[in-house]
Formats: C-alpha cells, sequence, structure tokens
C-alpha cells in the first residue's frame, strides 16, 4: 500500500454510527430474509436444511459488529490543492482521485 504521509484517518467515532448502520441493516434486512429462507426451505426440504442459514444469520452479525472497525482502519483521505484523495476498502482496497 503506497499511503501518502499526508493521509488523515476519519474521527474514530464513526465506527460506532456505521456499526449501528450495519446493526439496523442486520434487523431490518438479513435477519428477515435468512428467517423467511430458512422457513422456506424446512417446509420443503426438512428442518436441517433450513437451521443451515443459521451459521449464517451469526457471521452476519459478527461482521456487522466487527467490520466497521475494519473500514476505519483502512479508510484513508487527504484534500490537496489540486484533488482529493480517498482511500477505502476490506478485502478490495480503492483509490479514489477525484
Amino acid at each position: 500500500m503506497d499511503t501518502d504521509s499526508s493521509m488523515q484517518a476519519l474521527d474514530a467515532r464513526v465506527i460506532q454510527l456505521w456499526r449501528l448502520q450495519e446493526l439496523i441493516r442486520l434487523a431490518l434486512f438479513w435477519v428477515p430474509l435468512l428467517v423467511g429462507g430458512g422457513v422456506v426451505l424446512s417446509l420443503r426440504l426438512g428442518l436441517w436444511v433450513g437451521l443451515l442459514l443459521v451459521p449464517l444469520v451469526l457471521l452476519r452479525a459478527l461482521m456487522a459488529w466487527v467490520g466497521p472497525e475494519w473500514q476505519w482502519r483502512r479508510f484513508r483521505y487527504s484534500i490537496r490543492e489540486q484533488d482529493m484523495v480517498v482511500e477505502r476498502g476490506i478485502f478490495f482496497w480503492r483509490k479514489t482521485v477525484v
């Protein structure tokens, strides 16, 4: 990673905001989707197949908790005279120059 020495990190309080956003997304989208999918699979293929989705819910909850901190560690920005540089990403690192 060729980070410039002038790159700045966001305030650490943003982790709490990102974590809250992920937990809301988990509660409103992922849990209903996976529970509904689990019920449908259980009715059609048997209870054990529906229960296979439980680890997905737990994994998604774990990522909602630790993911924002990982994002914060990798998010950097710099506002220079001619442009603005943003570096971000957990698994895939992206550098954007505007």
